[in-house]
């Protein structure tokens, strides 16, 4: 974030796809408080999680007293869109990878442009009532897809390889959530992919799917 020149001070919302430890580690939020802090919070943040990830968060304001007022806890259930305090809409999707974790479309208010983002990670092929639900919504404007084991040859369960993503960029094509107009990138990748850099991009490449790099900024 310091490279990038980006700062979390202004943060509002938070918002976990699922309980592994890589993607949340509750006692880092025990720094919005004092005596971590002499500038906390001047409302709560608004946290959204499935029930294990809730779960988690409990348990830390449990050890963590002084987090139950800077916190406030929103439950994400499969397909049960959510509003934000800005106006912006969550739709939680089943994802393939470990019980209860979800994947995102999140659409901007109008007000902040209207643009729609799939967080397509992580996950394997994504299950059907999630192709269903990107397909009956807003046309995508950003996707993100899970390529964790890169050129590996896998199950593309859990996760995906290169294969996995083209297949699932193409079921979608097919269904009309990516148009020519989206911005399709892959990412999440792993050491353990066996592809450099440059064999992402020229992989990617014939399908039309971007290799995200660190530091990749998108705009639409």
């Amino acid at each position: 974030m310091q490279r990038c020149g980006r700062s979390l001070a202004a943060v509002r919302s938070l918002v976990f796809t699922h309980q592994h430890s890589d993607h949340i580690m509750p006692p880092e939020l025990r720094w919005l408080a004092a005596p971590f802090t002499q500038t906390p919070p001047g409302q709560p943040i608004e946290v959204y999680g499935n029930e294990q990830v809730l779960s988690l968060l409990r348990d830390e304001i449990g050890a963590s007293p002084r987090l139950e007022d800077l916190l406030k806890l929103h439950l994400l259930e499969p397909l049960q869109a959510v509003s934000t305090a800005s106006g912006d809409e969550i739709l939680p999707l089943p994802a393939d990878h470990v019980e209860g974790a979800l994947l995102l479309r999140i659409t901007r208010s109008q007000e902040r442009g209207g643009k729609t983002l799939f967080y397509g990670h992580d996950s394997g092929l994504y299950p059907q009532a999630t192709l269903d639900a990107l397909a009956a919504g807003p046309r995508l404007d950003i996707a993100l897809l899970d390529c964790t084991s890169g050129g590996q040859t896998t199950s593309n369960r859990g996760h995906m390889g290169v294969d996995g993503v083209v297949q699932m960029v193409e079921e979608l094509r097919r269904r009309g959530a990516i148009t020519d107009a989206t911005r399709t990138i892959a990412t999440h990748f792993s050491h353990n992919g066996g592809l450099l850099h440059e064999e992402l991009v020229a992989a990617f490449l014939p399908h039309d799917i971007e290799a995200a790099f660190d530091g990749m900024t998108v705009r639409v």
